[in-house]
Protein backbone atom coordinates (compact mmCIF):
# COMPACT_ATOMS: atom_id res chain seq x y z
CA UNK A 1 0.00 0.00 0.00
CA UNK A 2 1.09 3.57 -1.07
CA UNK A 3 3.04 5.31 2.50
CA UNK A 4 1.53 8.96 2.71
CA UNK A 5 3.96 9.82 4.90
CA UNK A 6 6.77 8.39 7.81
CA UNK A 7 6.94 9.42 11.31
CA UNK A 8 9.55 9.03 13.83
CA UNK A 9 9.93 6.20 11.36
CA UNK A 10 7.03 4.63 11.80
CA UNK A 11 5.35 4.56 7.83
CA UNK A 12 1.68 5.53 7.40
CA UNK A 13 0.04 4.42 4.31
CA UNK A 14 -2.72 5.83 2.64
CA UNK A 15 -5.53 3.31 3.78
CA UNK A 16 -4.47 3.64 7.28
CA UNK A 17 -4.92 7.58 6.93
CA UNK A 18 -7.89 7.42 5.54
CA UNK A 19 -9.53 4.33 8.33
CA UNK A 20 -8.59 6.60 11.07
CA UNK A 21 -10.47 9.74 9.87
CA UNK A 22 -13.62 7.48 8.92
CA UNK A 23 -13.13 5.49 12.07
CA UNK A 24 -13.33 9.05 14.11
CA UNK A 25 -16.52 9.69 12.07
CA UNK A 26 -14.69 12.62 9.89
CA UNK A 27 -15.85 11.98 5.92
CA UNK A 28 -14.66 15.71 4.50
CA UNK A 29 -12.30 14.16 2.84
CA UNK A 30 -14.59 12.41 1.26
CA UNK A 31 -17.29 14.82 0.82
CA UNK A 32 -15.19 16.95 -0.92
CA UNK A 33 -13.42 14.51 -3.18
CA UNK A 34 -16.66 13.30 -4.04
CA UNK A 35 -18.24 17.02 -4.61
CA UNK A 36 -15.51 17.64 -7.00
CA UNK A 37 -15.46 14.39 -9.17
CA UNK A 38 -19.20 14.75 -9.47
CA UNK A 39 -18.72 18.85 -10.24
CA UNK A 40 -16.65 17.77 -13.40
CA UNK A 41 -18.56 14.63 -14.15
CA UNK A 42 -22.17 16.56 -14.56
CA UNK A 43 -20.46 19.37 -16.45
CA UNK A 44 -19.46 16.89 -19.25
CA UNK A 45 -22.57 15.70 -19.24
CA UNK A 46 -24.00 19.35 -19.46
CA UNK A 47 -21.69 20.82 -21.83
CA UNK A 48 -20.29 23.19 -19.54
CA UNK A 49 -16.21 23.91 -19.73
CA UNK A 50 -13.92 25.84 -18.83
CA UNK A 51 -12.09 27.93 -21.44
CA UNK A 52 -7.86 28.76 -21.54
CA UNK A 53 -9.09 32.64 -20.46
CA UNK A 54 -11.38 31.34 -17.59
CA UNK A 55 -8.33 28.95 -16.32
CA UNK A 56 -5.90 31.57 -16.31
CA UNK A 57 -8.07 34.08 -14.95
CA UNK A 58 -8.71 31.54 -11.61
CA UNK A 59 -4.94 30.37 -11.36
CA UNK A 60 -4.06 34.60 -11.31
CA UNK A 61 -6.42 34.74 -8.55
CA UNK A 62 -5.53 31.54 -6.38
CA UNK A 63 -1.97 33.08 -7.08
CA UNK A 64 -2.63 35.99 -5.42
CA UNK A 65 -4.52 34.21 -2.85
CA UNK A 66 -1.86 32.26 -1.62
CA UNK A 67 0.88 35.05 -2.05
CA UNK A 68 2.89 33.29 -5.04
CA UNK A 69 3.00 36.43 -7.39
CA UNK A 70 6.25 36.12 -8.11
CA UNK A 71 7.49 32.99 -10.42
CA UNK A 72 10.12 32.68 -8.60
CA UNK A 73 7.71 31.82 -5.34
CA UNK A 74 5.09 29.90 -7.34
CA UNK A 75 7.71 27.69 -8.98
CA UNK A 76 9.29 26.71 -4.86
CA UNK A 77 5.23 26.42 -3.71
CA UNK A 78 5.31 23.68 -6.91
CA UNK A 79 8.32 21.76 -5.86
CA UNK A 80 7.89 21.51 -2.03
CA UNK A 81 4.62 20.20 -2.15
CA UNK A 82 5.56 17.84 -5.55
CA UNK A 83 2.53 19.68 -7.79
CA UNK A 84 2.75 20.13 -11.73
CA UNK A 85 1.11 22.13 -13.35
CA UNK A 86 -1.95 19.86 -14.45
CA UNK A 87 -2.59 19.51 -10.72
CA UNK A 88 -3.14 22.95 -10.25
CA UNK A 89 -5.15 23.16 -13.86
CA UNK A 90 -7.31 20.90 -12.97
CA UNK A 91 -7.90 21.92 -9.33
CA UNK A 92 -8.11 25.38 -11.26
CA UNK A 93 -10.86 23.31 -13.39
CA UNK A 94 -13.11 22.63 -10.57
CA UNK A 95 -12.95 26.44 -9.37
CA UNK A 96 -14.16 27.70 -12.76
CA UNK A 97 -17.30 24.96 -13.47
CA UNK A 98 -18.50 25.30 -9.92
CA UNK A 99 -18.55 28.88 -10.94
CA UNK A 100 -19.91 28.43 -13.79
CA UNK A 101 -22.62 26.05 -12.08
CA UNK A 102 -23.46 28.90 -9.66
CA UNK A 103 -23.69 31.38 -12.55
CA UNK A 104 -26.80 29.06 -13.84
CA UNK A 105 -29.22 29.70 -11.00
CA UNK A 106 -31.72 32.24 -12.37
CA UNK A 107 -32.88 35.41 -10.70
CA UNK A 108 -36.26 33.40 -11.13
CA UNK A 109 -35.11 30.92 -8.93
CA UNK A 110 -34.01 33.49 -6.34
CA UNK A 111 -37.35 35.39 -6.26
CA UNK A 112 -39.17 32.38 -6.55
CA UNK A 113 -37.37 31.07 -3.24
CA UNK A 114 -38.00 34.28 -2.26
CA UNK A 115 -41.56 34.33 -2.27
CA UNK A 116 -41.87 30.72 -1.11
CA UNK A 117 -39.86 30.86 1.98
CA UNK A 118 -39.77 34.52 2.75
CA UNK A 119 -40.48 34.43 6.19
CA UNK A 120 -37.88 31.85 6.75
CA UNK A 121 -35.44 35.18 6.38
CA UNK A 122 -36.61 37.14 9.44
CA UNK A 123 -34.59 38.48 11.92
CA UNK A 124 -35.32 39.63 15.23
CA UNK A 125 -33.23 41.87 17.58
CA UNK A 126 -33.65 40.72 21.19
CA UNK A 127 -32.78 40.60 24.70
CA UNK A 128 -33.29 38.24 27.63
CA UNK A 129 -33.18 37.59 31.30
CA UNK A 130 -32.57 34.34 32.36
CA UNK A 131 -32.86 33.00 36.48
CA UNK A 132 -32.73 29.82 37.92
CA UNK A 133 -36.14 29.82 39.67
CA UNK A 134 -40.12 30.35 37.53
CA UNK A 135 -41.13 32.76 41.03
CA UNK A 136 -38.54 35.21 40.65
CA UNK A 137 -39.04 35.21 37.10
CA UNK A 138 -42.59 35.95 37.28
CA UNK A 139 -41.83 38.71 39.76
CA UNK A 140 -39.04 40.24 37.31
CA UNK A 141 -41.68 39.69 34.48
CA UNK A 142 -44.21 41.98 36.59
CA UNK A 143 -41.97 44.75 37.33
CA UNK A 144 -41.12 45.27 33.57
CA UNK A 145 -45.01 45.00 32.72
CA UNK A 146 -45.61 47.73 35.18
CA UNK A 147 -42.70 49.70 33.95
CA UNK A 148 -40.80 50.01 37.66
CA UNK A 149 -37.49 48.77 35.93
CA UNK A 150 -35.23 48.45 32.94
CA UNK A 151 -34.91 45.41 31.31
CA UNK A 152 -31.27 45.97 30.97
CA UNK A 153 -30.95 47.16 34.99
CA UNK A 154 -32.31 43.80 35.81
CA UNK A 155 -30.69 41.44 33.48
CA UNK A 156 -27.11 43.13 34.92
CA UNK A 157 -28.38 42.36 38.05
CA UNK A 158 -30.24 39.04 37.88
CA UNK A 159 -29.70 37.42 34.66
CA UNK A 160 -27.22 34.20 35.26
CA UNK A 161 -26.62 34.39 31.78
CA UNK A 162 -22.98 34.99 31.35
CA UNK A 163 -22.70 35.59 27.33
CA UNK A 164 -25.38 38.46 27.85
CA UNK A 165 -26.17 39.88 31.36
CA UNK A 166 -22.94 42.48 31.19
CA UNK A 167 -24.84 44.11 28.02
CA UNK A 168 -27.83 44.71 29.37
CA UNK A 169 -29.49 40.92 28.70
CA UNK A 170 -28.94 41.95 24.57
CA UNK A 171 -28.64 38.82 22.54
CA UNK A 172 -27.95 40.47 19.37
CA UNK A 173 -30.01 39.22 15.98
CA UNK A 174 -31.56 35.77 15.92
CA UNK A 175 -33.14 33.87 13.18
CA UNK A 176 -35.92 31.46 13.01
CA UNK A 177 -32.90 28.66 12.65
CA UNK A 178 -31.14 29.91 15.47
CA UNK A 179 -34.17 30.08 18.04
CA UNK A 180 -36.68 27.39 17.45
CA UNK A 181 -40.02 25.72 18.88
CA UNK A 182 -42.00 27.95 21.42
CA UNK A 183 -39.42 31.01 21.33
CA UNK A 184 -39.37 31.37 17.72
CA UNK A 185 -43.16 31.01 17.40
CA UNK A 186 -43.11 33.93 20.03
CA UNK A 187 -40.48 35.94 18.61
CA UNK A 188 -41.72 36.23 15.27
CA UNK A 189 -45.27 36.68 16.24
CA UNK A 190 -44.46 39.03 18.55
CA UNK A 191 -44.01 43.39 17.91
CA UNK A 192 -41.13 45.83 18.66
CA UNK A 193 -41.15 46.29 22.41
CA UNK A 194 -43.05 43.43 23.93
CA UNK A 195 -41.96 40.86 26.70
CA UNK A 196 -42.32 37.10 26.37
CA UNK A 197 -42.20 34.77 28.70
CA UNK A 198 -41.26 33.43 31.51
CA UNK A 199 -40.33 30.54 29.52
CA UNK A 200 -38.48 27.74 30.15
CA UNK A 201 -35.59 26.46 29.00
CA UNK A 202 -32.44 24.16 29.65
CA UNK A 203 -30.58 27.24 31.64
CA UNK A 204 -33.97 28.09 33.58
CA UNK A 205 -36.41 30.89 33.02
CA UNK A 206 -36.06 33.13 30.50
CA UNK A 207 -37.92 36.73 29.85
CA UNK A 208 -37.47 38.05 26.32
CA UNK A 209 -37.97 41.25 25.05
CA UNK A 210 -38.53 42.23 21.19
CA UNK A 211 -36.11 45.16 20.21
CA UNK A 212 -37.35 45.13 16.19
CA UNK A 213 -38.32 42.34 13.82
CA UNK A 214 -36.95 43.22 10.41
CA UNK A 215 -38.39 41.64 7.27
CA UNK A 216 -35.69 41.54 4.30
CA UNK A 217 -36.27 42.57 1.09
CA UNK A 218 -35.13 40.38 -1.85
CA UNK A 219 -32.03 42.84 -2.41
CA UNK A 220 -30.98 42.76 0.55
CA UNK A 221 -30.70 38.72 1.39
CA UNK A 222 -30.52 37.96 -3.27
CA UNK A 223 -26.93 36.90 -2.77
CA UNK A 224 -27.71 34.50 0.80
CA UNK A 225 -30.39 32.90 -1.30
CA UNK A 226 -27.99 32.42 -4.62
CA UNK A 227 -25.45 30.87 -2.46
CA UNK A 228 -28.60 28.41 -0.30
CA UNK A 229 -29.70 27.69 -4.38
CA UNK A 230 -26.33 27.05 -5.61
CA UNK A 231 -25.55 24.91 -2.67
CA UNK A 232 -28.35 22.89 -3.11
CA UNK A 233 -27.80 21.96 -6.57
CA UNK A 234 -24.45 20.84 -5.62
CA UNK A 235 -26.02 18.55 -3.23
CA UNK A 236 -28.26 17.45 -5.89
CA UNK A 237 -25.33 16.55 -8.37
CA UNK A 238 -23.27 14.70 -5.27
CA UNK A 239 -26.50 12.77 -4.47
CA UNK A 240 -26.83 11.54 -8.07
CA UNK A 241 -23.47 10.30 -8.63
CA UNK A 242 -22.34 6.51 -8.67
CA UNK A 243 -19.79 6.63 -5.73
CA UNK A 244 -17.66 3.11 -5.20
CA UNK A 245 -14.74 3.19 -2.47
CA UNK A 246 -12.03 1.48 -4.11
CA UNK A 247 -9.74 1.89 -2.06
CA UNK A 248 -11.69 0.52 1.25
CA UNK A 249 -12.09 -2.66 -0.53
CA UNK A 250 -16.36 -2.23 -0.18
CA UNK A 251 -19.02 -1.32 -2.90
CA UNK A 252 -21.55 0.43 -1.13
CA UNK A 253 -22.13 4.47 -0.60
CA UNK A 254 -20.35 5.30 2.90
CA UNK A 255 -22.78 8.03 4.43
CA UNK A 256 -21.34 11.44 4.28
CA UNK A 257 -22.12 14.77 6.03
CA UNK A 258 -24.36 16.03 3.81
CA UNK A 259 -26.66 12.17 3.58
CA UNK A 260 -26.86 12.84 7.40
CA UNK A 261 -27.96 16.30 7.14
Amino acid sequence: MTTLLSVDGAEISILTALKWRLISGDTSFFDETIKNAAIVGHAAKSGITASADELQTFFNELRYELELDKADDLNAWLMENKFDLKDVQDFCEIGVLRNKIRAGVADSEIADHYSANKSSYDVAELYSITVESEDTANELFAQLEEGDESFQALAVEHSIDGDTFRQGGFVGEVTRETVRGEVEAAVFAASPGDLIGPLKDEDGFTIYMVRTIIQPELDAIRDTIHDELFEAKIDEITASAKVVHSLLGIEEDIPTDDDED
